[in-house]
């Protein structure tokens, strides 16, 4: 097999996640060296090692190594150990007896993205013995950390903290003059998730592994080669992980599209909108909307059908409109966008 450039691209995020991030559990790492070894050098394996078809046809395989059940589980372990471990012995001779005193710009592992599953990758990779280095444009931990499921969820419970002061009268607390200010929350979120930056950074530099920053290309080289502001960087097995964006359309498509933020723009805004407009039926979307009507925006939800969640099970699609538009959202259903324009007030 060739493992030379190991690309994914995989539209979901929930999906691209798995797997990127399904690697090997702690109880079948015994696989590695072992298969390796068996699979690849026939010549040093020893009369008491079982080869690698014996293993996959042994009815005690794992009671031999723990946690090997699977075909296609010893197969991904030892695309990591081929992958990471091979080059390593190969160019020892090379460029010294250690990975990590190969010359800056050469690597046994290259990663694009330092989202979770290129993080992970990498770190994985470093644990087995590999020079490895990430290349980032932007923050560490990806759309997950700093764009995504993170920040949302810290919004998200700044709106229920809401909910609950409009109950507390019904349980007989009086409260008055309330007051929500959207800057603390941001505020404090953001240097959440700085922390979380700075923890991923932490961990990269207790592994060795070098951070590249900027956008990689690839070149035209004999060896598989990346080019990150003008400077070249060579490893025999790069990995693609660069993750999704959004899809947005062109002002030739709907006039004045341009005018519009993304999810990552809704974690960009200083101040909560008075009022805010919503495009789509996802559940991104049905966050952003419960959470800004929640926090005090008069917040509207356009959809193309008349339910939210189209994909999900019929009675939470069902129940779920009904609870957005129960708590004050203004869902326009049959909606599509024509145009947008900007309002100047008087």
């Amino acid at each position: 097999m060739d493992f030379r450039v190991m690309a994914f691209k995989v539209l979901s995020r929930g999906l691209r996640t798995a797997l990127l991030l399904h690697l090997p559990s702690p109880g079948s790492r015994h696989l590695i060296r072992p298969l390796h070894t068996a699979t690849c050098h026939p010549e040093r394996t020893s009369s008491s090692l079982p080869s690698f078809t014996a293993l996959l046809s042994s009815r005690h395989r794992s009671d031999l190594y723990p946690g090997a059940w699977h075909r296609s589980h010893l197969c991904r372990t030892i695309t990591m150990s081929h992958a990471v471990s091979s080059d390593v012995r190969d160019t020892a001779g090379v460029c010294g007896s250690h990975p990590k005193r190969r010359p800056h710009c050469s690597f046994d592992y290259l990663v694009i993205g330092g989202g979770s599953g290129g993080l992970a990758s990498a770190r994985r990779a470093a644990e087995l013995g590999a020079r490895a280095a990430v290349v980032e444009s932007n923050k560490l931990g990806g759309t997950c950390v700093n764009v995504g499921c993170v920040p949302k969820k810290v919004m998200w419970n700044a709106a229920i903290h809401s909910e609950y002061i409009h109950d507390h009268e019904d349980y007989g607390f009086q409260i008055s003059d309330v007051k929500f200010t959207w800057k603390v929350i941001k505020d404090k979120r953001d240097a959440y998730v700085s922390r979380l930056n700075d923890i991923y950074q932490n961990n990269l530099n207790k592994a060795q592994i070098e951070i590249i920053r900027g956008y990689a290309t690839f070149t035209s080289d004999p060896e598989p080669t990346l080019e990150v502001n003008g400077r070249k960087y060579t490893a025999p097995h790069i990995l693609i992980a660069t993750g999704g964006k959004p899809s947005m359309p062109t002002d030739e498509e709907v006039p004045g599209a341009s005018l519009g933020i993304t999810s990552d723009g809704f974690f960009e805004l200083e101040d909560l909108p008075k009022r805010s407009v919503i495009v789509g039926a996802g559940y991104i979307a049905v966050e952003i909307a419960g959470i800004l009507s929640a926090l005090g925006s008069r917040a509207a939800l356009l959809i193309r059908q008349d339910k939210v969640l189209r994909t999900f099970d019929s009675m939470i699609s069902t129940n779920c409109t009904e609870e957005l538009e129960n708590a004050g959202v203004d869902v326009w259903k049959y909606a599509e966008v024509k145009s947008v324009k900007k309002t100047i007030k008087v």
